[in-house]
This record gives structure tokens, C-alpha cells and sequence, in this order.
């Protein structure tokens, strides 16, 4: 089976009326687009070049078929409709991600989005909680039964410089191999993937840091294009150990960039990052380590919460691992067909207020199917 990365072609497409002449605007596209259009901030009438909704908006990155805005309208559309005060919280977050310039708050935003609809989709009574000038707030709030469980939702992307460059030098010389019409078809085999690397490498340079969302591939510098393909590529792990420690700037000691809004609120609290490349090319031994890392930060600073990571991948197949206090799965998505790795690392504290199995199960089902029985290495 092969890959298949549908490029996105918006330009001179300058308003959301200009779009619905477009010949890829039919049926649920352009249900997907009146619905952002009617939602968008007041005086944003269409699209704008480097965006990433705009740039990803008619692109396909997944095995369901279905472009990117048609996949947020379906949700979108799911949490409008069965949530507290659900057209206006689903407006602002709309709003939010429409503006977005930068990837890793796209990408955040995205995820609420994400996770907001897998959790609705199995019948649990969910929240967007809304915004607070004077205090900060997670962005999601489980209540599940007379317990409250509070969501922080982030997302890590390499280079934002280096993606649009690379987005827009791709689309416009059109390298890809075996390029039909907006499709690139790449055999799914180590020939075929370095193929594709080697081609990116001619239009990007081998000397920048280069992210294809959702696909969590990432060219990193000074490696050649052999290396990434194999795995051995800088990753996001470390990054995560980072951010949920506390910054130092300008002889100052700051509060960590992951976990200060879960202050807000008592309950169970959950930090969710989805990530681009912690995963990817990763052995067990590192996964492993890297778990145990989380676990001491989380352990050293006092953290409130527990930690879910996930990462979409190509689809794989199903596993199961629990053990450790951490609970390890790989599967689909129920509603869009993305292959996804998560992992829900409980924080080791005996004091701080754990997800029950229910609300373990919540979570992970919000972004991919749970194989059952589990499968527990030995």
C-alpha cells in the first residue's frame, strides 16, 4: 500500500465566496465551508496565504479520504451540538483556530477540537471551559459522573519558518514522485520512502528543521534524508521533559509552559500534548526511559496532574500495553481513519487525584479504537 500526501493548492482562492465556485467545493465541502465562513471573525472573509487552515483546508493527509476541513466540520459540528452552551464556546474555538498562524497553536487548537468530539462521540457530558482574563483555565472539562476532570490541551511542532518554506517550495515545483494531479503516490517500502525524502531534501536543503503534520516526519539538520527515513532523527521527547520544568529568563525562575492552567479548579487534571516526532523511530528501551523521565519530573516538581501524549502515525497495528503506571496503545481513529499512538503516563505522586479506569478509557477511546484483550508484553 502506499502513501499518499494530497497537496494543498488555495492560492487565488481570496474569499470564502470566491472558494464555493471551486470544483473541489461540493456536497459536505461545501456544507465544511459555509459553516467556518458563517463562524469566522468579523472582518475575515476568506482565505490567507500561510495560514494553516487555509493551507490545509482542501488537503487530504489520512487513509479516510476526507480533506482537512470537511474532517473539523464533522467535529466541530458534533460539540456545537452537545455541549454546554455549545454554538458560542464552538464559535470562539473556531474563531481561534481560523487565526492561528502559528502551527503549534493551530495544532492546540485543533486537538481541543479533536478531543472535545471523541469524548462526546462516546456520550460523556463534556465542556469547553471558556476563557478568563484574570485567571488562567484548562481548555476542556470532563465531568464524569461526580468527578470533574480538567484538560490542558497542547501540541508541539518543529519549525514553523521551516514548514511554510518548505509547504509553499513544494507545492509550487511540484518534486514529488509520481505526481497526478494534487496526489503524490509514494510506494510504502524503504526504497520508496527515501525516494520521497530525497525529494523533499531538493527543495528544502538538507540544513533546516521540516515537519509534515499529521505524518510526524521531520528532516533534521546535518542528518542526511537515509537517517531520518531509519528513525535516527532528533524527537520531541526531550522537549516535553523541558517544558513541564520551570523556565529561567533573565536570572528569573518562571512557571513550566506545560501545566500552570491545570492550577485552576479541584479535581482530577490531565495535561494532553499531542506531539510530532517522540514517537516516531523510538525503541522501546527510549520510550521507556523517556516515561520515567516524565514521571520524576512530574514527581520533583509537585505536578497537580498526569500527562497523555499522542502522535498521529501511519496506521499500524493494534497494541495494548499496561504496566508501570503507564498505559501504552497504537491504533485508528474511530472517526477519521489517522493512525494514532497515545500514552497516558500517571503522575507517581500518591496524593494528586488519578484517573479512574473509566475515565483512562474515555480519553484514550476520544483518539483511537482500544484493541481487546490487551496485549502485555511479558
Amino acid at each position: 500500500m502506499g502513501m499518499a500526501i494530497r497537496l494543498p493548492r488555495t492560492g487565488g482562492l481570496k474569499s470564502f465566496e470566491h472558494a464555493l465556485y471551486d470544483p473541489r467545493c461540493t456536497g459536505e465541502v461545501m456544507e465544511a465551508l459555509c459553516f467556518f465562513a458563517d463562524r469566522a471573525a468579523k472582518g475575515r472573509i476568506g482565505f490567507v496565504e500561510g495560514f494553516p487552515f487555509d493551507n490545509l483546508f482542501f488537503t487530504t493527509l489520512q487513509a479516510a479520504g476526507i480533506c482537512e476541513g470537511v474532517r473539523l466540520y464533522r467535529h466541530a459540528r458534533r460539540v456545537e451540538e452537545s455541549t454546554v452552551d455549545g454554538p458560542a464556546r464552538v464559535g470562539r474555538l473556531v474563531r481561534d483556530l481560523l487565526a492561528r498562524k502559528n502551527w503549534s497553536d493551530y495544532l492546540a487548537a485543533e486537538s481541543t477540537l479533536t478531543m472535545a468530539s471523541g469524548l462526546v462521540r462516546q456520550g460523556h457530558a463534556v465542556e469547553l471551559v471558556p476563557e478568563h482574563r484574570l485567571e488562567k483555565r484548562p481548555d476542556l472539562l470532563l465531568r464524569a459522573g461526580d468527578r470533574s476532570v480538567y484538560i490542558e490541551m497542547k501540541a508541539m511542532h518543529a519549525n514553523n519558518a521551516a514548514f511554510e518554506d518548505f509547504s509553499q517550495r513544494l507545492t509550487d515545483k511540484r518534486l514529488l514522485p509520481g505526481l497526478a494531479g494534487d496526489i503524490a503516490h509514494v510506494p510504502d517500502t524503504e526504497a520508496g520512502r527515501i525516494a520521497l525524502v530525497e525529494q523533499i531534501a531538493d527543495v528544502v536543503g538538507r540544513g533546516g528543521l521540516l515537519t509534515i503534520p499529521a505524518l510526524g516526519w521531520v528532516a533534521p539538520a546535518n542528518e542526511s534524508s537515509h537517517m531520518f527515513v531509519m528513525g535516527r532523527v532528533p524527537c520531541d521527547r526531550c522537549r516535553l521533559v523541558k517544558k513541564l520544568q520551570p523556565n529561567v529568563r533573565n536570572g528569573r525562575l518562571e512557571e513550566p509552559d506545560y501545566g500552570p492552567r491545570l492550577n485552576f479548579g479541584d479535581g482530577v487534571k490531565v495535561l494532553v500534548v499531542r506531539t510530532g516526532q517522540a514517537f516516531f523511530g523510538a525503541n522501546r528501551d527510549q520510550l521507556l526511559s523517556w516515561f520515567d523521565q516524565v514521571r520524576l519530573v512530574l514527581r520533583t516538581q509537585g505536578a497537580t496532574f498526569s500527562v497523555l501524549v499522542y502522535e498521529d502515525s501511519p496506521p499500524l497495528r493494534s497494541f495494548r500495553s499496561d504496566q508501570d503506571g503507564v498505559s501504552l496503545v497504537v491504533g485508528v481513529d474511530p472517526d477519521d481513519g489517522y493512525g494514532r499512538i497515545v500514552a497516558v503516563i500517571d503522575n507517581p505522586l500518591h496524593e494528586v487525584p488519578k484517573l479512574d479506569v473509566e475515565e483512562r478509557r474515555a480519553l484514550i477511546r476520544a483518539l483511537v479504537l482500544v484493541p481487546t484483550p490487551p496485549i502485555v508484553p511479558g
